[in-house]
């Protein structure tokens, strides 16, 4: 049994020093330097020694010297012949020549590096409600969170009207935007899907139920790359199975619109008397939502079938090593239920277990684990012998997510508190008997006074795939 390694992430701040070192009798300045925290992302300037002026001062100004002949103490026996001629000094002139001055040295000026924005340069968002809040997802794989956010061009998000929205990221520092296609009155962040290690942005037009879907590339710049078309105007949202602003409207998640086909020999009765029970193949006229082939036996081998379909209520039909079984999934709520992988999260049941969304809204999804007994035969796990689920998402002020690992699971969960800052707890669970989990003692954890940049992603991450 794992038990999922928590790590912080530590900063350390560094304080800066400044040795100031002051001129005596050779006049040197020392340069005061700054050690920047490694989480900085402006520059700091350097001081630039003075220059001396003695010498420009003794080019500007020459000095003379005047050299005055001692007394002779006894100057009256001194008697000059007129004999003698005097020698005279030639006259001089009053003018002097005119100095010669050095050129002045031409100051050069050095024009400031030029700060380029790979993505473009990008204004302060509007003024944006409490529902329009950003999302925190790690876009670039690199282990840090990177936000995302959409808003109105218009900058008025209570426009009556359809207009045109646009998503924005901030990735490293790096701001980028990109339009979110076609019009809409009410736009906003469904989830986030993680790619070979990068996090895609899932945007939803709440007027038709369309799913976009953003990513960054390698300059961090955020691009659009799909659509998933949805199904119209969704349903009252007033069902859905998180709490949220009553005046931003809640789209369901679609149902898939491309109809899957299922092999009639896979999901067709097992020989009577079946250990689980006769099965009649799947209707035609039903909703299959999804259909995997996968490995359930743990044997390495993906020849098993997962089908959830809707055929009046919604099920999840299983053939295991050639044993097919099937269980109803009732209350699912606004949105449909789709096995999304396998993996060994029991300790205690055999082979792999089926990773299940199994309900939800717009703003969270809810997610059952599904296992087999001995006899090949579906059932859905339970937590301290109640009903599991465990939710994945975010809404105004709140958010949660969910861990699966070998023989264990794990959610965390955040709020808002009065003060600004979130609170938030975690835990992890393991199957104590067969088919129930119960939680694994001292695995809880409880933290307040969080920043946003400090939660958790609210993602699915159950071994490697997630919503």
């Amino acid at each position: 049994m794992k038990e999922r390694a928590r790590s912080d992430t530590k900063v350390q701040d560094w304080l800066c020093l400044a040795l100031w070192t002051d001129m005596t009798n050779h006049h040197h300045h020392t340069a005061a330097r700054r050690t920047p925290s490694r989480f900085a992302h402006h520059h700091l300037g350097r001081l630039a020694p003075l220059a001396a002026a003695a010498v420009l001062l003794g080019a500007a100004c020459g000095s003379s010297t005047t050299t005055t002949s001692p007394v002779d103490p006894d100057a009256t026996s001194r008697v000059v012949s007129t004999d003698v001629p005097v020698a005279t000094d030639e006259p001089t002139s009053d003018s002097l020549a005119p100095a010669t001055t050095a050129p002045a040295t031409p100051t050069t000026t050095i024009a400031p590096a030029e700060v380029v924005a790979p993505c473009g340069e990008f204004g302060d968002l509007p003024p944006l409600p409490d529902g329009l809040v950003q999302r925190l997802f790690d876009t670039d794989g690199d282990g840090e969170l990177d936000s995302a956010q959409t808003y109105p061009r218009s900058g008025d998000p209570y426009a009556d009207d359809a207009q045109a929205w646009t998503i924005r990221v901030i990735e490293n520092g790096v701001i980028s935007e990109a339009p979110i296609p076609d019009l809409a009155i009410s736009v906003g962040i469904a989830t986030g899907v993680e790619v070979d290690g990068r996090v895609h942005v899932i945007v939803d037009n709440y007027d038709n139920n369309d799913q976009h879907t953003f990513g960054t590339n390698a300059d961090g710049c955020i691009e659009f790359l799909s659509t998933e078309p949805g199904d119209g105007p969704g349903p009252d949202p007033s069902d859905d199975l998180v709490v949220t602003n009553p005046t931003i409207p809640v789209p369901t998640i679609p149902l898939p619109t491309t109809p899957i086909t299922i092999d009639p020999i896979l999901v067709a009765p097992t020989p009577a008397p079946g250990p689980c029970g006769d099965f009649d193949p799947i209707p035609a006229a039903s909703q299959i939502t999804s259909d995997l082939t996968v490995d359930l036996v743990g044997d390495g081998v993906a020849d098993d079938r997962v089908v959830t379909y809707l055929d009046g209520v919604y099920k999840l039909r299983s053939v295991r090593n050639g044993v097919t079984s099937e269980v109803s999934v009732p209350e699912v709520g606004v949105s449909s239920i789709r096995a999304l992988g396998v993996g060994n999260a029991g300790e205690i049941s055999v082979g792999n277990e089926v990773i299940v969304r199994t309900g939800g809204g717009a703003s969270a999804a809810e997610i059952g684990i599904f296992g087999h007994d001995a006899d090949g035969c579906v059932f859905q796990f339970t937590l301290n012998g109640s009903e599991l689920e465990m939710y994945v998402g975010a809404t105004i002020g709140t958010s949660s997510g969910m861990y699966c690992g070998e023989s264990l699971i794990a959610e965390w969960s955040y709020e808002l508190d009065a003060d600004g800052t979130y609170f938030g707890s975690s835990a992890a669970f393991f199957e104590s008997s067969a088919g129930d989990f119960t939680y694994l003692p001292g695995s809880d954890d409880f933290s307040e006074g969080l920043t946003i940049d400090e939660l958790s992603p609210a993602t699915l991450d159950c071994f490697g795939f997630g919503l």
